[in-house]
């Protein structure tokens, strides 16, 4: 771990880094397991090129799939913008790891089902995020087909055809899509909370068998 964040670290949490070692999984930041001076063992992701809104706002997602109390999601202990000329970072608690329960599947199957039924608000967030480094407005908008097609399909499609990476095939192909996505998304539904990045390496099995998320939302959908 560069020194300079290890001495931010130790500020912010009031606590020494006396040990970390890198951890593997993602794509886009580097991550550590830290050991603190007082014993406390964190999570901690860094990324030097991140926007200065893109740890706060992961923390905020983390905060909002916690109101549900539906699956373990690890604690934000302290997050860092970089503004300032400070290091960008987010320090979790590190959630021991374990050997998955007998049910550990349902267990999964029923804690989604109860994070979904927890609902939100509207389609959207009251702050816009990131979907892996790239912005993501999230301004709420319905219906729900409306809001996947103008903050979700739509802006994904435009950024490709910006850079040059969607062909008139692809751009035909999705205004077949944005013509048909009402009947497609099936009868209106209310608003659910969703973890929006809930891949392998965002699922962990916790040192009691049970299921935790391990990264943050990325919108509120149906």
């Amino acid at each position: 771990m560069d020194a300079r964040l290890a001495a931010e670290l130790g500020t912010a949490l009031r606590s020494p880094v006396v040990v970390s070692r890198p951890l593997s999984g993602g794509d886009i930041n580097d991550a550590f397991e830290v050991k603190l001076d007082d014993g406390r063992r964190l999570f901690v992701k860094t990324n030097v090129r991140a926007s200065g809104e893109m740890f706060p706002t992961e923390a905020q997602g983390l905060a909002w799939l916690g109101e549900a109390r539906a699956l373990r999601v690890p604690e934000v202990v302290a997050v860092s913008s970089g503004y300032g000329g400070t290091v960008p970072f987010l320090a979790l608690e590190m959630i021991a790891t374990g050997a998955p329960a007998r049910d550990f599947d349902e267990r999964l199957g029923q804690g989604l089902a109860a994070l979904h039924r927890f609902g939100a608000p509207s389609f959207g967030l009251d702050h816009d995020n990131f979907v892996g480094r790239l912005p993501q407005a999230n301004s709420p908008l319905e219906p729900w087909a409306e809001f996947y097609r103008a903050r979700r399909l739509g802006p994904q499609l435009k950024q490709a055809a910006d850079a040059g990476l969607a062909s008139p095939r692809m751009r035909r192909g999705f205004e077949r899509l944005f013509a048909t996505l009402e009947d497609l998304v099936g009868p209106p539904e209310p608003p659910s909370r969703l973890h929006g990045d809930l891949w392998g390496g965002n699922l962990l099995c916790d040192d009691k068998g049970a299921p935790s998320t391990a990264a943050t939302a990325r919108s509120i959908s149906r």
